[in-house]
């Protein structure tokens, strides 16, 4: 019983630690690759990025030491100002208004469903405010074509599962999300369906995925895996 209250306590932490490095835009599993920096706020952002993550800045191509056309750049700044205009997430968070983020989770900006998706699951980590009502809505962004949005749309589900609200329609997509390109996305996937299984939520359509997990080239996702393996068999056990 120690022992797994122990382990346990370990993987939350492990969850706690990748979450709050992705918000430090230092994810180690990037640190091989060459990232573009963005010149504003620092931020180290994917190679084929053209604007930064964090604050939307347009990023300048690697080697490339001109400052860009001012136009240009005022332009991209117009463009960033107006697809956020009117939203103010943190406002939103602090209010915990979730019923506004699963709005913009549909928002056509997708910085805007990134920071929806985000809050929500801010929301249930850290102040364990959570609602149903935000599950297919996350379910959904599981097809955004953002990698990104993927990403932090599986962290929240796992977040919001973390908080007791879980649904076992999220399953299917995160079964389909153990093959995303993108490793975060996988990785978190794992996780959620874990969170998931620990909340008595499990199927065993998930088993055959996570065994293919098991090769993944990276060792945190197979450590992931085999940990999520043996909590959904448990579970599935009754």
């Amino acid at each position: 019983m120690l022992f797994n209250k122990v382990r346990d306590q370990i993987f939350f932490k492990n969850f706690r630690y990748l979450r709050e490095s992705f918000n430090r835009k230092s994810y180690t599993y990037l640190d091989e690759i060459d990232m573009k920096e963005c010149k504003d706020c620092g931020t180290e952002n994917d190679p084929d990025a053209q604007f930064c993550k964090r604050c939307g800045e347009k990023l300048m191509s690697k080697g490339d030491d001109s400052e860009g056309d001012e136009a240009t750049l005022d332009k991209s700044q117009e463009e960033k100002e107006g697809s956020t205009a009117g939203v103010d997430i943190e406002k939103l968070k602090a209010e915990h208004d979730i019923q506004t983020l699963n709005k913009l989770l549909d928002h056509q900006d997708k910085k805007v469903r990134f920071d929806a998706a985000d809050s929500l699951g801010d929301l249930a980590w850290y102040d364990g405010v959570a609602d149903e009502s935000s599950i297919p809505k996350l379910n959904g962004l599981l097809d955004d074509p953002d990698p990104e949005v993927r990403m932090s749309a599986v962290l929240a589900i796992g977040q919001l599962a973390e908080a007791g609200v879980a649904d076992k329609r999220s399953i299917p997509k995160l079964n389909e999300a153990l093959e995303d390109e993108d490793i975060r996305v996988r990785e978190f996937a794992v996780d959620a369906l874990r969170s998931l299984a620990e909340s008595g939520i499990a199927d065993k359509s998930s088993l055959p995925k996570l065994n293919k997990v098991l090769k993944d080239t990276h060792d945190e996702v197979r450590g992931f895996a085999e940990n999520t393996i043996k909590k959904l068999k448990k579970t599935l056990r009754g």
